[in-house]
């Protein structure tokens, strides 16, 4: 199993994440449609491909808009997810989660989805936890 974690996905949130992983001395790989996304984010892999991406980590962390970008990008990869573990941070409604789930689970992956409690800049700090 790799350590690595890969990110799709590099709004405000996905470039959040994937800077708090890195300071926690997570090897991340990274994916976004428009590459300059991952401009100014250092320690990280930038993937050239979808495929590529899916090929680094056994973890797979969506930070997407909604499910159905999640189909979009990662449908015609499908036999690649095989063993992943897809951690879903979209927002959708409980029926369209639980068809995600049902999806990659056909897929032969495991699927984790939730949401964010804080606003970017906030992730991976101190701030971002209630003691």
């Amino acid at each position: 199993m790799s350590d690595t974690i890969t990110i799709i996905g590099l709004g405000p949130m996905g470039q959040a994440m994937a800077r708090a992983f890195v300071d926690a001395g997570h090897p991340v790989t990274v994916w976004n449609r428009t590459r300059s996304r991952a401009d100014g984010l250092t320690g990280v892999t930038v993937a050239d491909s979808v495929e590529g991406a899916l090929a680094a980590g056994d973890i797979i962390v969506l930070s997407l808009t909604h499910y159905d970008a999640m189909y979009d990008i990662l449908g015609p990869y499908r036999s690649r997810l095989m063993g992943k573990t897809l951690v879903n941070l979209s927002s959708d409604t409980p029926d369209r989660t639980r068809e995600a789930a049902e999806w990659a689970r056909a897929q032969g992956a495991s699927f984790v989805t939730g949401g964010v409690m804080v606003p970017a800049p906030m992730i991976g700090t101190d701030s971002a936890y209630v003691y």
